[in-house]
């Protein structure tokens, strides 16, 4: 009795998986060499409402449909590639097909029984047929180099004794998602770079994980206000490269690829930032003045400097004001002492749910001015940075400075719009 309760039990549970996908699975998509399949699957559940499928579990087989070929000639298509749940769909979920012939008409079924025994598939889908050319990418276009974060272009020495910097490489593209979403279309990006007479070595390229879903490690997308009504189709994204020699000519590559094959490459070249400013700082007490000096670095690349206000051993900084190259490599300041009894104020708003709107509460931090040397297309070289020492500039002082001399003092409020260097 023992063995036969078994055997109900395990013939049972048979029946239940072979008709995990009982209904025919469905082809939006295809291209060349790729389909993207649909279908509906009930199986194990991680929680009340998403149903989980792992790729190993998936099996597709699929026949060519022509003249001579018999209706059983089924092939099993090698196993599933990542599997995505469709969007407002419960239970149905994509995958893609991939190394398809070009020109061919086919069908696919699939099943989730692992046993060749009692294996039951789904019913085919409607055929469909492949193009019979590539739909290969079109290629990136605009791409730019502009500076980075400031607080990420830190002074580092290069392993052949120069400089390290770090620039921006922006691009745009069409067809650039902020996700993947299992379309033949999906665009992938590799970014090189060369320097000349040296081969190139690559900077970033999307992968594909060891759980087979891809991730997108080649840049970051970048929304404007011209994205308003399609905020989720970003035109552009960028990708931050450090470790590159300063003062030297480089040259970027963008490559994007999709699962037809690649398309065009895109390259561009432009000039990397000097090594950081020597800056001298110079405080008097009686004029309650900083005075910065530098020695304007030999490059037809720099339009000016760029200095920074930032607070010391914390990742806050902003743009005080921009020295331009004809107004020579000085600046000064107006500055008033940190009274360590009466203490900076910050107001912070809490997170919804709690008792008090805001929470007040004092600091006491040293500031730091930081002085960058920007080429101008807009990238910048790493900061040189100056502790005040128990002082902090006076900004109120400095923007009066500012509105009172209209533009002619040598510290302006705003960088003029840099120069772009376009592939």
């Amino acid at each position: 009795m023992r063995l036969l309760f078994l055997a109900f039990i395990l013939s049972c549970t048979r029946t239940i998986a072979s008709g995990l996908i009982s209904t025919a699975p469905s082809i939006p998509q295809v291209t060349a060499t790729c389909a993207q399949v649909e279908f509906q699957y009930r199986g194990d559940r991680d929680s009340l409402t998403n149903t989980y499928l792992p790729p190993s579990r998936l099996h597709i087989y699929a026949r060519a449909i022509g003249k001579g070929i018999p209706p059983d000639a089924w092939v099993q298509w090698g196993a599933a590639g990542a599997i995505t749940p469709v969007p407002n769909k419960n239970g149905f979920f994509r995958t893609l097909l991939r190394g398809l012939p070009p020109g061919t008409e086919f069908a696919v079924k699939l099943t989730a029984d692992d046993d060749p025994v009692t294996q039951r598939f789904s019913p085919p889908s409607k055929a469909v047929k492949t193009l019979e050319e590539a739909l290969n990418p079109p290629p990136s276009h605009t791409v730019k180099v502009h500076r980075t974060d400031p607080r990420l272009n830190k002074q580092r020495v290069h392993p052949t004794g120069a400089q390290s910097v770090c620039v921006d490489v922006h691009w745009h593209h069409p067809h650039l998602p902020s996700d993947f979403s299992n379309s033949p279309f999906d665009t992938f990006f590799t970014v090189s770079a060369k320097y000349r007479d040296e081969p190139p070595w690559a900077i970033c390229e999307d992968y594909r994980a060891e759980d087979y879903t891809i991730k997108r490690n080649c840049g970051h997308p970048v929304y404007s206000s011209l994205q308003y009504y399609h905020p989720w189709r970003p035109a552009s994204a960028y990708h931050t490269v450090c470790g590159l020699r300063d003062g030297h000519n480089i040259t970027f590559e963008v490559a994007t690829y999709n699962c037809d094959g690649p398309g065009p490459l895109t390259e561009m070249t432009a000039p990397l930032p000097p090594k950081a400013p020597d800056v001298v700082r110079r405080i008097h007490v009686r004029d309650r003045t900083i005075y910065l000096d530098w020695v304007p670095q030999h490059s037809p690349w720099i339009s000016g400097y760029a200095i920074y206000l930032g607070l010391s051993g914390m990742d806050a900084m902003k743009l005080l004001c921009y020295v331009p190259l004809h107004e020579g490599g000085s600046v000064d300041l107006p500055l008033i002492p940190l009274d360590m009894k009466k203490t900076l104020v910050i107001q912070d708003r809490l997170p919804l749910g709690w008792d008090a709107c805001n929470d007040t509460r004092t600091i006491k931090q040293q500031q730091e001015i930081g002085v960058s040397a920007r080429l101008i297309y807009g990238s910048e070289s790493p900061l040189s940075r100056a502790p005040l020492n128990g002082w902090i500039v006076d900004e109120d002082k400095l923007r009066m400075k500012q509105r009172k001399n209209r533009g002619e003092w040598r510290c302006w409020r705003h960088i003029p719009p840099p120069t772009p260097l376009n592939s």
